[in-house]
């Protein structure tokens, strides 16, 4: 069986509401890294603490919460994450899509 690799596509939406630049760019690795994480599972909803991440303090990130959802349609899944903390908020939505093999 061969086994699938995946991607992020390079295309996602996001509304920030208070979040610096910086807190921007490391939400949405974070978001990427658990979108691909999460592709060949079964979750479709996850809530996770930030602070419960071992870089988190140096991130300046541990006061965020992440809800991690996905959402099914026809042509693919399409994941939301919404991260939360003290009155700023990030919603980001996503696609994973299957790598072409080279064989």
């Amino acid at each position: 069986m061969e086994k699938k690799i995946y991607k992020v596509s390079d295309h996602y939406d996001l509304k920030n509401m208070g979040c610096d630049p910086e807190e921007v760019e490391v939400l949405c690795d974070i978001f990427e890294r658990l979108m691909l994480h999460h592709a060949t599972s079964a979750l479709r909803k996850g809530i996770y603490a930030m602070k419960d991440f071992e870089s988190a303090p140096y991130l300046d990130i541990a006061a965020f919460t992440l809800t991690l959802e996905r959402h099914e349609h026809p042509d693919g899944d399409e994941w939301k994450g919404v991260f939360e903390a003290e009155g700023r908020s990030m919603e980001v939505w996503g696609t994973v899509e299957e790598e072409e093999s080279a064989a």
